[in-house]
């Protein structure tokens, strides 16, 4: 990215790219959708590469269609190839895109459920509970799938191949704002501190801003996700603390595909639409 624009070659292009979920398409008729894409004008098709959809059973992965036709990852990134259109994989972990569990293997919540945030009780929501993104647990299993995902992917990387950039993760802190769910988890907590610690420097400071008397930093927890008299200077560092939260989440995902030899850009998608309704207070994402 250079003065607003996506340079390839040293010139200025536009990426024009459409979703084409391969695994929601009979594997005949692949071809003709590539071609089809062509014809709208498109020079990019992109696709979740869904972590449940690869790997059904733990440590066992299907991208050649062993399983089932449309697992085959390995004859889809062919076609798309040969058909002269960048590919822009969206490797997750999460994908979202209306699956069950957010593209989520089952295993992983009903083998490891303390990778996975309690929403707030009697709050309405149609996902489900969203991962802790910075559990060492959960990064862990993510790191897997990455080992397992990305080497077939870095051979293709551009100019030597048609893949551009990567997208890590989707929707990164989706669920979470819509449900006003925090990660209360040891390590959360730490980080939390830490980031008081950088923006006032000491527990004195904290206390006049928050009208409190903590002793030390390893008093500090994160406070309840409820306004109350006095606590809003302490809610709004609470959600500049989130930012954070999910930029070094982004960050360790970033970290483990350069170790993997992505060497494109990377995106992120966060979502940052308006939320009133139900479930929420009509407040921006943080």
């Amino acid at each position: 990215m250079r003065g607003g624009n996506f340079i390839l070659d040293g010139k200025p292009v536009f990426i024009y790219s459409g979703e084409f979920h391969y695994f929601r398409c009979d594997p005949k008729d692949w071809p003709d959708r590539l071609a089809r894409a062509k014809e709208a004008g498109l020079n990019a098709v992109a696709s979740y590469i869904p972590w449940r959809w690869h790997e059904v059973k733990e440590g066992s992965f299907d991208f050649t269609g062993r399983t089932h036709p449309r697992r085959n990852l390995v004859e889809f990134l062919r076609l798309v190839s040969e058909s002269g259109l960048f590919f822009i994989p969206r490797i997750g972990p999460v994908s979202n895109g209306e699956m069950m569990n957010e593209g989520l293997p089952d295993w992983l919540s009903e083998k490891y459920p303390e990778v996975f945030l309690a929403a707030n009780e009697g709050k309405t929501i149609h996902h489900q509970s969203p991962p802790a993104y910075n559990s060492p647990k959960f990064l862990a299993k993510v790191l897997a799938w990455y080992e397992k995902l990305v080497p077939m992917l870095t051979s293709a990387q551009y100019p030597a191949g048609n893949i551009p950039f990567f997208q890590l993760c989707n929707e990164i802190g989706m669920i979470n704002w819509l449900g006003k769910i925090g990660d209360y988890a040891p390590y959360s907590d730490r980080m939390y501190r830490d980031f008081l610690k950088k923006r006032y420097g000491g527990i004195g400071k904290v206390n006049s801003a928050y009208n409190t008397s903590y002793k030390s930093f390893p008093g500090l927890k994160q406070p309840a996700n409820t306004l109350e008299e006095g606590n809003l200077r302490c809610l709004l560092d609470w959600g500049d603390y989130y930012k954070e939260y999910y930029a070094v989440y982004f960050a360790k995902l970033h970290s483990m595909v350069k170790e993997m030899g992505v060497r494109t850009p990377v995106l992120a998608n966060i979502p940052q639409f308006y939320d009133y309704d139900l479930r929420g207070r009509g407040i921006y994402s943080p």
